[in-house]
Formats: structure tokens, sequence, C-alpha cells
């Protein structure tokens, strides 16, 4: 059953669900209160990040590559923004999240890139 959010709701950021699955009260603090202190945790990451945050595309092994792509869904009342998005010829699309740190599996981020894929399936 589809259902599209109310036009009177506001959207929730891609990333206060990745916020909200790690700590919901960091959730709050940041999306609510606007409270946030970089750290040299964080400050790594936004150097990380400016690598994608230059709106772009380029063309990689046959994939167009999209950087700083903007998503949404009207259904989900999700709204945010893709690091990277490869379109293949085939057809298939894969959002791609760039974090910094080791490769290793966390919910957060892995459920962050799910809403990203059910925003572009939505596009």
């Amino acid at each position: 059953m589809r259902r599209d959010v109310n036009a009177t709701d506001d959207p929730v950021p891609l990333s206060a669900l990745q916020h909200w699955v790690y700590c919901p009260r960091q959730c709050g603090l940041i999306h609510l209160e606007q409270a946030f202190e970089d750290n040299i945790h964080t400050a790594r990451g936004q150097a990380v990040h400016r690598l994608v945050d230059a709106p772009g595309y380029e063309i990689k092994a046959g994939a167009k590559v999209e950087r700083s792509l903007p998503l949404w869904s009207d259904r989900l009342g999700l709204i945010g923004k893709a690091d990277l998005v490869e379109f293949h010829p085939d057809g298939t699309v894969f959002p791609v999240e760039f974090k910094h740190g080791r490769k290793r599996q966390k919910t957060h981020d892995d459920i962050q890139l799910a809403a990203q894929a059910m925003c572009l399936e939505d596009m």
C-alpha cells in the first residue's frame, strides 16, 4: 500500500535517519536544536566530503557518476543529497556514501544508504 506523506509535513532529512539509528539524542541535538560541535573525527569526515560536495558528473568505465545529487521522495517524506550516484549503462543505479575511517558494517550507515536508494526509486 502506497501512502504519500501529508503535504504539510516537513520532509525528514536523510542524514537524520542515520543520526537517529546511531543515537536518538544526537539526532535531536543536530536536527532540532542545531547543536553540533566539530571534533577530530568530524573534521576528517569533512575533508573526505570535499571531494564529492561539488555538484557535477563524469563518465567512469561507461557509468555516469553524479556528485552531490539532490534526492527526495514525496511518498516517504524524505529529502537529502547523495554523495555520489552511479548510473550504469544496463540501467542499474547505485548510491555511494563517503565515510571516513575503516570500512565496516554499521547499521546506521546502511539505513542512510537504503533510504537514498528508495528515494532514487521514487524519482
